[in-house]
């Protein structure tokens, strides 16, 4: 499948490049805000997207919650991507798209990996606070990425633009989810672990942490005043 996969990606590149009614036309990627952006989309929701799928399984098979205390224990992630939404906005303007881009993919790698420290005995207070702080980065993150993908795309080119990071998202997703249940379920069958499940998923944890904090290399070759355009009109906007 991924065989086919590649041959199928280069089949369509030398068609993109003969046609210039193409649906993704390789002029997408010389715009380097979409580049960047696209990129830091898919190795930066890597270990975002495998939280939705590893922390149920933590609660209910490492920790024994009832599935439907695992689920409310979910819920200040939703609460916190709804609350801090209208904090974007002041933050980024602030701090700009590439300190905000950073500095946030740094933080919720840490978060992520801080998971591996919940035990059965963690305070309910405790994890209510980390996975609200979770959401909350979450929240910021794809605010960001979304909007500095789509920022100096032309009006021709958003159509396209648009659904080719719909996609990428998709595929972050599937990655993310692939890559982590991958890890638990060897970390889960190796000797070294001594077959733990607990321990399972704290090394699982800390690698999807590490990977998402390294990926801010990514936003870190973005140029300072990436973004600007978005913040200015806006406040032309406003002003009007």
């Amino acid at each position: 499948m991924a065989a086919s996969g590649i041959i199928t990606l280069i089949a369509y590149l030398f068609h993109a490049r003969n046609n210039e009614h193409a649906l993704y036309a390789p002029s997408l990627f010389a715009v380097r805000t979409f580049r960047l952006g696209l990129a830091g989309n898919l190795v930066s929701r890597l270990g975002m997207s495998a939280l939705p799928f590893l922390l149920p399984l933590l609660l209910q098979v490492a920790f024994g919650y009832s599935a439907i205390s695992a689920g409310w224990l979910l819920m200040p992630i939703a609460l916190a991507a709804i609350a801090v939404k209208p904090l974007i906005k002041p933050i980024v303007t602030r701090l700009g798209y590439r300190h905000t881009m950073v500095l946030n993919t740094r933080i919720i790698g840490i978060l992520i990996a801080s998971l591996a420290a919940l035990t059965p005995q963690t305070p309910l207070w405790l994890m209510f606070f980390l996975l609200f702080a979770i959401g909350a980065a979450n929240s910021v993150q794809f605010t960001g990425m979304n909007t500095l993908t789509m920022a100096d795309l032309r009006s021709h080119q958003a159509s396209s633009g648009s659904s080719l990071m719909g996609v990428n998202q998709q595929l972050a997703i599937s990655f993310g989810i692939a890559i982590g249940a991958l890890l638990l379920q060897s970390f889960s069958q190796a000797s070294f672990t001594q077959y733990h499940i607990e321990t399972a998923f704290r090394l699982t944890f800390l690698i999807m942490g590490l990977m998402t904090f390294l990926s801010s290399w990514v936003f870190a070759r973005l140029h300072p005043l990436d973004g600007d355009n978005l913040v200015h009109q806006t406040k032309t906007i406003q002003i009007k």
